[in-house]
């Protein structure tokens, strides 16, 4: 009975796809095809010099400036989320923990080397200790998976990552954004693009800034814990006259958050338990703030060597 009602099933379907197939045929000529849509060249200087990115024979996952704005990404961690393999764990902007195909770094030995290397503008920050820096004003994001030895150093045996920031224009523009949430949240970032001298000398100030209370009590002092205070500013310069490009950069950035929960995943502090978002009982928890200032100045020359 089971052979017969299978055979019957394949006769009853047998004439509708008989008369659907011509059908198909009818409704799709070669003149409906859909239009060949052109995307936008992206420009990457993973390999040091400037390259569409779907030429460059390497990993990597590069996105603008324009879609880190949208998208709400002021820092490592809100990076990761897009980058496929990327893992970051800021435990403190002193401690980040840089993860890349599953292996990391996390040393804060500055005798050390990385295994995935930071760079600003062509320069490396990766020392644990200066190497997180607010995602603010850029003009793209460039991370690099696998060895990277050749152009990034011995540092970047696992990976790189590549922060290059807006350059001055000749043009007279600004933005300014402010925000607010919970845990007393306030946050505020902007930017001035101004012409110094018509088509030769260009300026550009940009800043962010975020704080907001810790999300953890202390019970040991009835401080709070793992909470932002972070401020970022920016200044540059770009002279171009005839062949010559040069961009003068000045960052600083001053972190002053209270300190990092760490906790221990067997012994539960007095009143809580050892879940990693509940309170903590660290003695001396006003004195474990983090009082943190970076400073780089940056020369970049840009005239074309031949």
């Amino acid at each position: 009975m089971p052979t017969l009602h299978c055979r019957s099933l394949l006769l009853l379907l047998s004439p509708a796809l008989t008369s659907i197939s011509p059908l198909i045929a009818q409704t799709t000529p070669a003149t409906n095809a859909p239009e060949v849509i052109q995307l936008e060249r992206f420009e990457v200087t993973s390999q040091k010099r400037v390259q569409a990115i779907q030429d460059v024979p390497i990993a990597v996952n590069a996105y603008s400036g324009d879609f880190l704005r949208r998208a709400g990404v002021n820092s490592y961690k809100d990076l990761a989320p897009f980058v496929p393999g990327l893992f970051i764990q800021e435990q403190s902007p002193n401690n980040p923990g840089l993860n890349v195909r599953g292996v990391t770094t996390d040393s804060g030995d500055p005798r050390q080397e990385t295994r995935v290397s930071v760079f600003q503008d062509g320069v490396s920050i990766s020392r644990s200790r200066g190497s997180v820096v607010e995602l603010f004003d850029l003009e793209r994001v460039e991370v690099l998976k696998g060895p990277q030895g050749t152009l990034f150093g011995r540092g970047a045996q696992i990976g790189a990552i590549s922060i290059i920031q807006n350059k001055p224009r000749n043009e007279r523009s600004g933005a300014l954004t402010v925000g607010a949430g919970n845990l007393g949240r306030i946050e505020a970032s902007g930017y001035v693009n101004l012409p110094v001298t018509e088509n030769e000398l260009f300026a550009r100030v940009a800043f962010t800034s975020v704080s907001r209370d810790g999300a953890i009590d202390n019970v040991a002092d009835g401080s709070d814990l793992n909470g932002r205070d972070t401020t970022a500013l920016r200044a540059s310069l770009r002279w171009k006259r005839e062949r010559t490009t040069a961009d003068f950069i000045v960052n600083y950035q001053r972190d002053n958050p209270p300190g990092t929960s760490f906790k221990s995943g067997t012994f539960a502090p007095r009143g809580g338990d050892t879940r990693p978002f509940g309170t903590a009982d660290l003695n001396r928890g006003r004195n474990l703030y983090i009082d943190r200032t970076v400073l780089g100045v940056t020369g970049i020359d840009l005239t074309p060597k031949f």
